[in-house]
């Protein structure tokens, strides 16, 4: 098994060219895993060429808009460049948030991992955290690499937007392929 993994991850990384990291034949589906208020994340999948993935809600995002809601969270998720900014063809992923309840609760934008599902069945989780917007006076800054650090257990707290025009935000990416977009340069 791992041994078809790893083919598949190289096969993965030699076909990538040019096209976004998370678009291409071999990446089926992209599972978010948002854990907001209990043990077990929540998963939420998406295919690679969903329109939740292909656009960025420009608005505030709410109840109307958003890709997938949490607890008082509405969430929106595009590929994007490492800076965050929306690109169809980009080699990250970002997931942005507006979440208004402020402290003593936690900070919202609650992501624990996200998930590259395969076509041959193997998945792989992100690994590195691109950039990111914490704001509020709940945002816990030592939470924001929990995103990429393979561990379902853990989570972000990214803060609030309550009195904000910015939306929270963590970007996500895999190192292998970073390495390699920038060895192309």
């Amino acid at each position: 098994m791992l041994t078809l993994y790893l083919l598949t991850i190289l096969s993965f990384i030699f076909t990538i060219g040019n096209k976004a990291q998370f678009k291409n034949e071999l990446i089926i589906s992209i599972t978010f895993w948002e854990k907001t208020s209990h043990n077990e994340p929540d998963s939420l999948t998406f295919s690679t060429n969903s329109r939740e993935l292909m656009n960025r809600i420009n608005e505030r995002i709410d109840y109307s808009n958003a890709d997938f809601i949490g607890w008082h969270e509405f969430y929106d998720i595009f590929y994007s460049d490492e800076a965050g900014n929306f690109n169809i063809d980009g080699n990250c992923i970002s997931i942005e948030a507006n979440f208004d309840i402020r402290s003593p609760y936690h900070g919202g934008l609650n992501i624990s991992e996200v998930q590259l599902n395969y076509a041959n069945g193997s998945k792989e989780f992100a690994n590195m955290v691109t950039s990111y917007n914490a704001i509020g006076d709940n945002a816990w800054f030592d939470s924001i690499m929990n995103a990429a650090d393979s561990k379902l257990e853990t989570t972000t707290w990214m803060g609030n937007t309550y009195n904000s025009p910015e939306k929270l935000r963590v970007t996500i990416g895999l190192k292998s392929i970073a390495y390699l977009m920038n060895r192309r340069h």
